[in-house]
């Protein structure tokens, strides 16, 4: 899709194009924030220590992968989503499991009973209180791509579908307050942004974004980031277990998403080469969590919090890399839906 790279920010703005056009490049900048924010190497400059800690990159991919749910319901049935979407997170998910049942003993002692190897390998034991069950994002992602089409449905057939589409977000705030003070939180406190960004697919697909769009985009912007600075000044537990570091991410997420990908598409012309290793950064960004997410719970107490911490995270995103070729070999052996 074509983008006016004289106006990529103005009155008229294909926001959608823009985001699909450049949606790889962005994810592979905001797994490269992920990378950062596990990594255990110090940071003493304030901002770059805020950038550091706040979990808006998390957000961006909830959102980019909201849009994409929507995008892939429009065009298929709900079983070839369901199989499409089961063909690209079960291969990497299930290798990750298996090396963490079984390097997991090895090298740190982990133990497993039969159900808790259950509830890993069925994306259950998170949301059960299991331990040692992997990354929080891969049990909050299936969830919400179980749930993507019955919002779909619900939205596609309502008579009001904005109304619709309003009254979903604020039953997911809802429900995502019943897990205050639990670890779950910090996945349920990502649905709104997960339906937001479905319904920024139906809204704005083919549209363009009014001025007052962009406007309203930026502020809720800047006031999701001033909300993430205040929760980023409060004590860490207290602000994970009220959700306040997660719940501004909501009004950030989007501005986040369409200025990341303006940059790219400023940059595309300039520095082709730079887009396209962010594209192969975003491509292979799930493997790259799930080896950053070993590595880095393995070698924490090696790490030095300097060089060595840096170079571990080096060596989380050349794994991911690795780790990414070898499910594309897997998944050319399972016939697409």
């Amino acid at each position: 899709m074509e983008n006016n790279n004289h106006n990529i920010i103005a009155q008229g703005t294909d926001a959608w194009g823009l985001l699909s056009a450049h949606r790889s490049a962005v994810m592979g900048f905001a797994i490269l924030c992920v990378v950062f924010n596990h990594c255990t190497v110090d940071v003493f400059f304030p901002p770059l220590a805020f950038l550091k800690d706040v979990y808006l990159p998390a957000d961006v991919f909830v959102f980019l992968s909201g849009i994409g749910v929507w995008e892939s319901l429009s065009r298929h049935s709900t079983a070839a989503y369901m199989c499409n979407r089961l063909r690209k997170i079960l291969p990497a998910w299930w290798i990750y499991a298996l090396v963490y049942a079984v390097l997991g003993r090895l090298q740190m002692g982990i133990r497993y009973s039969v159900p808790e190897l259950l509830g890993f390998f069925t994306f259950t034991g998170y949301w059960m209180n299991m331990p040692w069950q992997g990354n929080w994002y891969a049990y909050a992602i299936m969830l919400f791509y179980l749930l993507g089409p019955v919002v779909y449905s619900l939205v596609r057939e309502s008579r009001r579908p904005m109304v619709t589409a309003a009254v979903l977000t604020g039953l997911a705030f809802l429900i995502s307050l019943s897990f205050l003070h639990r670890e779950q939180l910090e996945a349920m406190a990502r649905l709104p942004v997960f339906l937001l960004g479905m319904f920024f697919c139906a809204f704005l697909k083919g549209r363009g974004l009014s001025k007052k769009g962009l406007l309203l985009t930026g502020a809720a912007y800047l006031a999701g980031v001033f909300c993430m600075f205040l929760a980023w000044r409060m004590p860490f537990e207290a602000s994970r277990e009220t959700g306040v570091c997660w719940y501004p991410c909501f009004l950030a997420a989007p501005g986040a998403c369409l200025l990341l990908a303006a940059a790219f598409e400023w940059l595309k012309k300039r520095a082709a080469w730079l887009c396209a290793a962010f594209r192969v950064l975003g491509e292979s960004s799930f493997e790259i969590l799930l080896a950053a997410d070993y590595i880095m719970l393995w070698t924490y107490e090696r790490s030095d919090r300097g060089l060595l911490s840096v170079l571990i995270a080096a060596g989380c995103i050349f794994t991911g890399l690795v780790f990414h070729r070898v499910v594309l070999l897997i998944r050319k052996g399972v016939t697409p839906a």
